[in-house]
């Protein structure tokens, strides 16, 4: 079994860099990558990214920017959505139905950019919408058939994130707003009964409280379910695909040197941790196969991804993925509706990210 990754091009700049290939040998056959894998330069410090359901385009949109960079997966073109100067735009999601990116931001309050929602339109690339969200956003999720998205803002002053939004995706109109805990930094929606489970961070709660699961109703915004405290960072929340177990991941503080808390598997409809998955320096990012059989997440301290089993909540195999920088973090994205490639970046300290598709051997989704 091998990983084959092909260094292609830079995002920003439309320069083509020297293509060249690595070879690394993998062992065993638990949902490892086969040749084929592509590397892409980005000329930007990756802050999020969104694949479309047929994983023909990625949006990225980068540290302290105010554009989104559109990636071609098959042609490897790269067009710039302009979002508007002093935005500082952070993360992204994609409607179920590809037309419309819901982008959040932290911009600066002087201007009052920090209270803004961007909504844009995939066809035309333009922003087509603008929603107050009464401060600066970190996350957002769509639930059940897309119609209703929510966002994690803030309470109107920056960065604290303390309120839920409940936003009408059809009419862009906020129709609920419930409060959350302070440092709330992840939102994702169960896709059957549609409730909210919002993440928050022991390190970047304005009151200092210790880290949280929040299973929230959407209608009334009663809490109806907590997982914690913690004392970790929630770097990565994920449903199975039949909704009954929730997986969250934790990430140490860079630089610190500290350790992660282990993955929580959760089951959803009792209500309680059923497993703990011990994972060496803490993960990042949540990907898991269309058949629920295995779970991808990307490791801090390795660059790779840990490839999990779900029947033993054990890890079961590594998928080696270079970097350039030894300063980098890699970061999980997202897996295709086939389960036949796995997305993620890397987040670099004063140089370039990377993007990785990583096409899976015999498809996950046949593990």
């Amino acid at each position: 079994m091998q990983v084959h990754i092909e260094r292609a091009l830079r995002l920003a700049g439309a320069s083509a860099l020297l293509t060249f290939s690595v070879v690394l040998a993998l062992g065993g056959d638990a949902g490892g990558a086969k040749s084929g894998n592509e590397t892409i330069g980005l000329k930007i410090q990756v802050a999020a990214m969104a694949v479309d359901s047929q994983g023909t385009l990625a949006y990225v949109t980068s540290i302290n920017s105010s554009q989104i960079s559109m990636v071609n997966l098959t042609t490897k073109q790269v067009s710039a959505i302009p979002i508007r100067k002093g935005s500082n735009i952070n993360n992204v999601a994609l409607t179920p139905n590809n037309r419309e990116l819901f982008v959040t931001s932290n911009g600066s309050n002087s201007v009052g950019y920090s209270r803004t929602l961007y909504v844009v339109d995939t066809k035309s690339m333009r922003v087509t919408s603008t929603i107050n969200v009464g401060g600066s956003s970190s996350a957002v999720a769509f639930g059940p058939g897309g119609r209703m998205a929510y966002v994690v803002a803030g309470d109107g002053s920056y960065g604290s994130g303390e309120a839920l939004k409940t936003i009408d995706v059809a009419s862009h109109k906020i129709v609920h707003s419930f409060p959350i805990p302070s440092g709330s930094s992840m939102v994702t929606v169960d896709p059957r009964d549609g409730d909210v489970y919002v993440a928050s961070n022991s390190s970047s709660g304005t009151d200092n409280s210790p880290a949280s699961l929040e299973a929230i109703n959407a209608i009334t915004g009663k809490v109806v379910a907590t997982f914690g405290p913690g004392n970790g960072e929630a770097c990565g929340l994920a449903f199975n695909p039949k909704a009954t177990l929730l997986y969250e991941s934790f990430c140490a503080s860079v630089g610190s040197g500290s350790t992660a808390p282990p993955m929580q598997v959760i089951d959803t409809k009792k209500d309680s941790v059923e497993s703990k998955i011990s994972i060496d320096g803490g993960s990042r990012g949540i990907a898991i196969s269309p058949n629920g059989k295995l779970v991808y997440t990307a490791v801090d301290k390795n660059y790779g991804l840990d490839v999990i089993s779900s029947s033993t909540n054990s890890i079961v195999g590594f998928i080696p993925v270079a970097t350039d920088s030894p300063i980098s973090i890699l970061n999980l994205t997202t897996i295709d509706s086939d389960g036949q490639y796995i997305y993620a970046t890397t987040f670099s300290f004063g140089g370039y990210s990377q993007f990785f598709r990583i096409e899976l051997e015999g498809k996950a989704s046949a593990a």
